[in-house]
């Protein structure tokens, strides 16, 4: 399956609508981020497909977001 079908199909979970969570339950949150293709072609010059730099810095972001307060199990990137 392709990205662009994969997120269409995925599109249809997520809303902003959602103000609370329920405790006992898992939640899950997709961050998607805003103008990759002018920080990674423009501003900081990655080395495509595959760059240290770029891992490093996806890395360190969930890990920050690992320890802001929510009791996480599992991020990804």
């Amino acid at each position: 399956m392709k990205f662009d079908a994969l997120d269409a199909r995925l599109r249809v979970f997520e809303t902003a609508h959602d103000h609370c969570a329920l405790p006992g339950l898992y939640l899950v949150a997709r961050l998607d981020g805003r103008g990759f293709t002018r920080l990674t072609k423009e501003m900081h010059q990655f080395e495509a497909p595959f760059d240290v730099r770029f891992r490093d810095m996806m890395v360190a972001t969930v890990e920050h977001l690992m320890q802001c307060g929510f009791r996480v199990s599992y991020g990804f990137t």
